[in-house]
This record gives structure tokens, sequence and C-alpha cells, in this order.
């Protein structure tokens, strides 16, 4: 984010910041927008908590919004880092883009998930059905994990992934998660940029 609010004299303004290690701040605002049900919001430079589709709507972050679904729809291949599909209007905006081809996975592109998993989680074949993270995954980007675990999944377990440094892939060979976590990931980052250009 390179950007910061400020409210001099009644007026909000934008200010956009060249170096990161800078100043950011939030102004307050004399005069708060009011959301649904007259609910006050503050602008703020990252949306954070509640009333997010309310902030949404307002600018930058829905110019931030608008291009995150434009991008979803161009890319070639997606890298999905430490998300944990809770935000209904990102996964949205990556369903929108993985149900276009729900007959043809081949249309779809590929994706890398890099998560970081505890050794004795259950895989996400095995988490599908009732872990929130797992269903949300395989709903929003339209895929299934195979439970009887087929190559290249070979009946590991979420530990063994790790040591390996494997990828746990979807029953369409398009969605591949990373569970070693992400600077771990760096030793492999020849395998991740492989998969995302299949």
């Amino acid at each position: 984010m390179h950007y910061s609010f400020c409210d001099p004299a009644f007026k909000r303004g934008l200010e956009w910041r060249e170096d990161l290690a800078g100043a950011f701040e939030t102004c307050r605002p004399s005069f708060p927008d009011m959301a649904s049900e007259f609910k006050p919001i503050v602008p703020t430079t990252l949306i954070a908590g509640g009333f997010k589709f309310d902030q949404l709507l307002a600018d930058p972050p829905q110019t931030f919004h608008a291009s995150l679904v434009r991008h979803a729809h161009e890319a070639d291949a997606v890298l999905i880092v430490g998300y944990g599909f809770g935000d209904v209007h990102v996964n949205r905006a990556l369903q929108n883009r993985f149900d276009l081809s729900p007959y043809d996975p081949k249309g779809r592109p590929p994706v890398v998930v890099l998560e970081q998993s505890s050794p004795t989680a259950a895989t996400t074949s095995s988490r599908q059905v009732h872990d929130f993270w797992a269903w949300e995954l395989t709903h929003t980007l339209n895929t299934r994990f195979e439970m009887s675990a087929p190559p290249p999944n070979n009946g590991l377990r979420v530990e063994q992934f790790i040591q390996q440094k494997k990828f746990e892939v979807d029953l369409h060979d398009r969605i591949a998660i990373w569970h070693g976590g992400f600077l771990e990931a760096l030793d492999s980052i020849d395998e991740i940029v492989a998969w995302l250009r299949r």
C-alpha cells in the first residue's frame, strides 16, 4: 500500500508515498462517510474488521477490488499466499474466474497456494467437507481433492508433503498446495514457477 489518507482543512486527500518506510497516517475526517443503516465509516488505509463491504464501496479500495476482479480474469496463473479464504468479495472474484470452465479444467489457470500447515494437520482431501479453509478453497477454485489420493499425492500426510517438499494436488491437476511455509518455499521456487507455467 503506497497511499496515505490526510484531511487538511476539511478536504479529504489521498497522498502517494514513494517511501514505504515513511510516515503513514489515517487522519480522522471531519465528516465520516455514512454506510448502510447510517453507520459512520471512517476511511482507512487498510480495511480490516467490520463493515468491509461498506468500506469497499469508497475509493481507493473499490478501485483496488475492481483491479482484483479484472486481474483474476486475465491471469495466466495464480499464486495465493497465506490467504484464509474468509473474504466473500475476494472468493467471489476468484470463483467467477474458475467457474468459467466448469467442464474443462485445462481452461483454468494453474494455481499454487502457499500455506504454512501444521505437520499434524489433515490433508485438504480429508478436510474439504468439514474444515472452513479447505471447504472455501475447493469451492472458490472450483475443484476437489481426491480422498483416495492418486498420484502425485500417493496417500501422503501433510507431514510428508512438508518433509519431501511436495505439493498436494487437486483432482484436476490444476491446483497445487504447498504446506511447508513461505520462507521454506524459496528453496523450491523452481518447482513453484514450473507449476505456474503449465
